[in-house]
């Protein structure tokens, strides 16, 4: 139990310290240098929506399950 614990805060700290670079498609984190508006790094955020969705539902039923 203590080792899942461990292993969660990792992840959410790789998460955290990655940022909206992870979100990015290669293209667009790699052409930074340019003034021009892209769509693509929202694009990508949003794409990351699901999962980030789908964990908070699969964690509030795992505490849901434990207080029963």
């Amino acid at each position: 139990m203590k080792r899942v614990r461990v292993l969660r805060r990792a992840l959410l700290l790789a998460l955290l310290l990655t940022g909206v670079r992870a979100a990015a498609c290669p293209l667009c984190a790699g052409d930074q240098k340019t003034k021009e508006f892209s769509i693509w790094p929202i694009v990508g955020v949003f794409m990351m929506v699901p999962p980030v969705l789908g964990t908070a539902v699969v964690l509030a039923i795992r505490r849901e399950n434990k207080r029963t």
